[in-house]
């Protein structure tokens, strides 16, 4: 999805072109409903589902193997990313390579396509893309990552002087670039990337409705940690997990601001625009969201 911006002191020129693009009629992809983002900016007027049909014989919550009623072990097919629900679709038996000749779906080619599907169970947007919308929900993700791809840090990342641990040494950060890159004092290496320090102080520091840093690939992303998951008695190796929110997913309010006027009445009632505010009462990560977060935030 890729919307003209028009800025609080746009000019007319740039504000007729973002106009002409939001009040332009579309076809839902999802739903087949028209629309225009004037009136469907944030509002979560259609649905999705978080990935599609697939099967599974392991249950994923219980870790139990799926059988039918003889005890049979089977792929038991189902929205399994997001709200489990059985997919429309007739039966299969062996009498289907006869069958099929009667009817207008073909066995395992035709599984689920040609069959009415479920209605989404997760608001979103109109849109005329046919991907899933991002929520920004991250679910059971490992504080350290064994891939090395990320880590946590306090939001706006670390500073000058603040001590963070690199190669299982504690190490004093002395330099920090515009790319969040960073020099260590007594290290010869220079311009470390922040995914490759331990957060000294996280763990005492990690607590639900934090607002951190997540730098993933280099990339500082602002989170709001939403469910910590310490390890379990059963596996003490496990390391601890935590469910969080991207804070800058979606639109920035201050990008279309200009369009805000042409949105009629109530815009900043509709669902994508409720914003996390502070201590203080004032308004944090003022992204637009175009989907809802899916349960058990949702």
């Amino acid at each position: 999805m890729s919307l003209p911006t028009a800025k609080l002191y746009a000019g007319d020129k740039e504000i007729q072109v973002a106009w002409e693009e939001w009040s332009k009629f579309r076809i839902c992809a999802t739903c087949g409903m028209s629309f225009n983002w004037l009136s469907a900016f944030g509002n979560w007027g259609c649905n999705q589902h978080l990935g599609p049909v697939s099967g599974k014989t392991i249950h994923p919550e219980t870790g139990e193997q799926i059988v039918d009623r003889h005890g049979v072990s089977y792929q038991n097919f189902r929205y399994w990313d997001c709200c489990k629900q059985l997919p429309f679709t007739a039966w299969r038996t062996k009498n289907d390579n006869v069958w099929c000749h009667f009817r207008k779906t073909i066995p395992k080619v035709h599984r689920f396509e040609q069959e009415p599907g479920v209605p989404g169970c997760i608001r979103r947007d109109h849109t005329e893309a046919t991907h899933i919308l991002d929520d920004g929900v991250r679910l059971n993700m490992p504080l350290s990552d064994p891939s090395g791809r990320y880590s946590f840090a306090p939001l706006g990342g670390h500073k000058v002087t603040d001590t963070v641990q690199y190669q299982d040494n504690e190490r004093t950060i002395v330099q920090v670039y515009y790319d969040k890159t960073f020099d260590l004092e007594d290290e010869d290496r220079g311009r470390i990337p922040a995914q490759e320090f331990v957060w000294l102080a996280m763990m005492e520091k990690m607590e639900t409705g934090l607002y951190c840093d997540w730098n993933l690939d280099g990339v500082p992303i602002p989170v709001k940690i939403l469910k910590i998951h310490p390890p379990s008695i059963k596996y003490r190796r496990e390391n601890t997990r935590v469910d969080f929110i991207i804070k800058n997913v979606g639109m920035p309010v201050h990008e279309i601001a200009a369009m805000i006027p042409h949105m009629g009445p109530g815009v900043e009632e509709r669902p994508g625009w409720q914003f996390d505010k502070d201590e203080n009462g004032q308004v944090v990560f003022p992204y637009i969201k175009n989907a809802q977060p899916r349960p058990p935030y949702s």
